[in-house]
């Protein structure tokens, strides 16, 4: 478990997700992906939606 800081919810503002026919509004999966972002940290998932944010961070298996 990681804690929610400032640097994390700052991180959020910067995931774009890239699919105009799909919407991915789950506030966990943006946390998680913003975390892995703002700490330099991987985030591997299958979860077919979270590639479409296109962020270095994700790793898709």
């Amino acid at each position: 478990m990681l804690p929610i800081t400032d640097k994390h919810v700052g991180a959020l503002e910067t995931l774009v997700f890239h699919n105009e026919h799909q919407v991915n509004n789950d506030p966990f999966d943006r946390i998680m992906i913003a975390q892995a972002k703002a700490d330099g940290m991987k985030f591997v998932t299958h979860d077919s939606k979270i590639p479409f944010y296109n962020e270095s961070c994700v790793i898709a298996v």
